[in-house]
């Protein structure tokens, strides 16, 4: 605890007396009188980075509300979506070999560079990220979720709940039809809390190069294991 957290504080604070006295003025309205139908379906545009480089697309993924609500979280207006999806021309098999190799990530992860620790449920691991165009970041989130061949979800706090608070997860959608592939690989974080203005503004350019690079990866390395098992 240092200055720097009083002053945030103080200003938390101050903002809270001020809509009080407005929202006692004002009629109470409903998050749809302000959104739409619901938050996370009509989201606020400032409040929503949102891209697509090549074939990586973005969109909203409602199913993490369930999630982060189970964990005694919220979404509400201070929450900031950012989704990166990508097409793997390999099985989610071979997508999470690579994904779950935390040692490996500096010799490919433009964005995560490095992780300490193990994708198991329950894990406090140490993470060190690299947005575009800032600094070396690292912080200690807790690992809510590992499925292996699914689904990997982490959970990172600054300071106390609802101050800032990361849900960043990786989605591997398969055909269960076809085990082969391709995957559609979803790269995620939702971010909530009243110190969002804290955070890096090219985060989801991040997740576009790590999903590239990723892709680059999983797929030399399928092709290099087919060309293994071909018969002779």
């Amino acid at each position: 605890f240092n200055l720097y957290h009083a002053a945030a504080i103080a200003s938390i604070a101050n903002f809270q007396r001020m809509h009080a006295k407005t929202d006692a003025a004002a009629p109470a309205r409903p998050p749809s009188a302000l959104f739409g139908p619901t938050l996370l379906d009509a989201e606020p545009p400032a409040l929503y980075l949102r891209g697509n480089v090549g074939a990586m697309t973005t969109r909203t993924d409602t199913r993490l509300q369930r999630v982060i609500s189970r964990h005694g979280g919220r979404m509400n207006v201070f929450t900031k979506r950012l989704v990166s999806e990508i097409s793997i021309n390999a099985s989610a098999e071979q997508v999470w070999a690579i994904l779950a190799d935390f040692p490996a990530y500096s010799q490919w992860n433009p964005f995560i560079r490095e992780i300490c620790g193990q994708p198991i449920v329950g894990e406090k691991i140490k993470i060190t990220i690299e947005p575009p165009g800032f600094g070396k970041l690292s912080y200690k989130p807790v690992i809510q979720t590992a499925e292996p061949g699914k689904k990997l979800l982490w959970l990172g706090r600054t300071g106390l709940p609802n101050m800032l608070d990361g849900w960043h997860s990786f989605v591997i959608e398969s055909d269960p039809t076809d085990g082969r592939g391709p995957v559609r690989f979803i790269h995620s974080e939702t971010l909530t809390g009243i110190l969002l203005f804290l955070t890096p503004r090219r985060l989801l350019d991040g997740f576009h190069l790590m999903n590239a690079a990723l892709k680059e990866r999983v797929e030399r390395a399928a092709h290099g294991q087919g060309n293994r098992d071909a018969p002779q």
